[in-house]
């Protein structure tokens, strides 16, 4: 006996009709498949192949390219000339410089020389570099014109210029000075400042 749709409740009429829905998606899939799948399989190895060919073409050109090229391949750049150890029959094959601290410490003397005597003039030194590429350190040979007693006795002869310097009395008498000016200095507005300005301005009648 075949049921109307009367017979039906509602339940069983919603059922028929999610039943009827999924029938026609898969329908409806089945069709898309049908219809894009084969040419998009198609397509996409028709892309493979067109793309190996362009590949395989290219590697063709590349290969006609070089032939009878000559490649050029880097090389690493020659060395530098070594610098010579000494500045040549001009400046009667001056040494290079070998410096040491105590041949540094000349240099530095060398330099302040304008400090250690103020009075004197010297030409003022301008160079970055304090020390020389060449240079070589001698002995001063007093003249025979010069009496005994104006030249030096051994003990007084200092083996470098920075212990002559500092054997010197007229330079440690300047180096005290210059001190006590750089100390005025840094004590200005202090305790001790005040208290000798204070003391001095007593002594006044």
């Amino acid at each position: 006996m075949a049921t109307t749709i009367e017979d039906l409740t509602e339940s069983q009429i919603d059922a028929l009709f999610l039943e009827a829905e999924e029938r026609l998606a898969e329908k409806n899939n089945a069709a898309v498949l049908a219809a894009h799948g084969r040419p998009f399989q198609v397509s996409v190895a028709n892309e493979a192949k067109k793309a190996a060919e362009e590949a395989a073409a290219s590697k063709e050109v590349a290969a006609r390219k070089t032939d009878g090229v000559t490649i050029r391949v880097a090389q690493l750049e020659k060395k530098k000339n070594k610098e010579p150890d000494s500045a040549g029959p001009d400046w009667f094959g001056l040494q290079k410089t070998v410096l040491t601290p105590e041949a540094k410490r000349e240099f530095q003397i060398l330099r302040m020389r304008g400090i250690l005597d103020p009075k004197q003039h010297f030409k003022k030194d301008n160079r970055k570099n304090m020390i020389p590429k060449y240079s070589v350190f001698g002995t001063i040979l007093e003249g025979t014109a010069k009496g005994e007693r104006d030249r030096l006795t051994r003990k007084q002869r200092k083996n470098t210029m920075v212990e002559e310097v500092l054997a010197s009395q007229e330079y440690n008498q300047q180096f005290k000075r210059r001190y006590n000016k750089i100390q005025e200095k840094n004590a200005s507005g202090k305790k001790g400042f005040y208290k000798k300005l204070v003391a001095g301005r007593r002594r006044r009648p």
